[in-house]
Parts: C-alpha cells; sequence; structure tokens
C-alpha cells in the first residue's frame, strides 16, 4: 500500500516501517518529505517548458496554478502520483539508512493482511498472486524461493518483516 503523502503522518510513515522516536523528528521528516516531493513534481512538470512557460507558473496563486497545470501539464496528476509512488519505493527501501530512523514497534498478528504491512506494493501483489494473503500464509511457505516472480528485494522485505515481528515478540503467534 502506497504511503499517502496527501495526509502524511506518524502512522503513514509507520505502515512505511518508519519510526522516530520523538514527535519532532518525525515532524522534521515528513517536511523534508514534502519538500522533497514538491521539488521532484516540479522537477517532473518542467521537462519539456519553455522558460517563458515556467516564468508565468512561477508568478500563479493556486488557483491560477491548478489552471495553468491543465492547460500546459494535462497529465499532471499522472506525473504527481508516479513521483509519490517512486518515492515510496525509495523510502521503503532505504527507510534503514534513514538517521534517527528504526522499525515501528508493532506487532502484527498472524491474521494481519499483507497490504496492512510495510511490505511494497509490488511484493504484495507477487505474494497476493501466489495464493498468500496474510502474514500466516507467508510464514507457512517454506521457501521464499517457491514464490513466483517474488524478487530479491522481496525475499529481503519479507525477511525483514518477520524477522523484525520475532524480535518484537510476535513469534509467539504462530
Amino acid at each position: 500500500m502506497v504511503i499517502c503523502f496527501d495526509d502524511l503522518n506518524a502512522q503513514e510513515l509507520a505502515r512505511a516501517g518508519i519510526e522516530f522516536d520523538t514527535p519532532a523528528e518525525t515532524k522534521l521528516f515528513i517536511d523534508i518529505i514534502q519538500e522533497e516531493l514538491e521539488v521532484r513534481v516540479g522537477r517532473a512538470i518542467a521537462k519539456g517548458k519553455t522558460q517563458a512557460q515556467m516564468a508565468e507558473f512561477s508568478r500563479c496563486n493556486d488557483h491560477a496554478a491548478e489552471t495553468w497545470l491543465q492547460r500546459n501539464c494535462p497529465n499532471y496528476k499522472q506525473i504527481v502520483s508516479s513521483v509519490k509512488h517512486e518515492f515510496d519505493s525509495e523510502l521503503r527501501q532505504y527507510r534503514n539508512q534513514i538517521p534517527g530512523a528504526h522499525l515501528p514497534a508493532i506487532l502484527f498478528k498472524k491474521d494481519t493482511p499483507l497490504n496492512s504491512t510495510w511490505l511494497s506494493d509490488v511484493t504484495c501483489i507477487c505474494l497476493q498472486k501466489a495464493g498468500l494473503r496474510t502474514i500466516a500464509d507467508v510464514v507457512a511457505v517454506k521457501d521464499l524461493y517457491e514464490v513466483t516472480n517474488l524478487s530479491r528485494e522481496g525475499r529481503r522485505e519479507v525477511r525483514e518483516l518477520l524477522t523484525h515481528m520475532a524480535s518484537a515478540g510476535g513469534a509467539h503467534e504462530y
């Protein structure tokens, strides 16, 4: 499940497997994420635009910006969605390298649906196509290499989730 960047909060970060010790650290990280998204979306929208178009856009207020985008970049909503999805993947992939961040102390139950964990959409879809819907289903798999089309990154995500659950005391659920 992709992070909801429009209403980003500590719970959304935890769903992505990112948690901080204090609300101040969380707020700072959210502010950094929002700024980075604005930059990335801006760069993507600016591709192929003339200097004059970009100058016109920079003078727009919020309402005028919406009109400008509809006229000069009719696919801007797709661009925003694509940038958010890409950024979500990066956050999940590099979450262990974010200074001050750690995996949330979430104790998933065996009947937790996979799309309610911090597994990426691609990994969830692959597991679901193999008939695996919950954490219990994944735990029952003897060898992750048997799951068709599950990438190395997907296997790493699953192992990380199960290892984290075991260290957080979740192993007794099974």
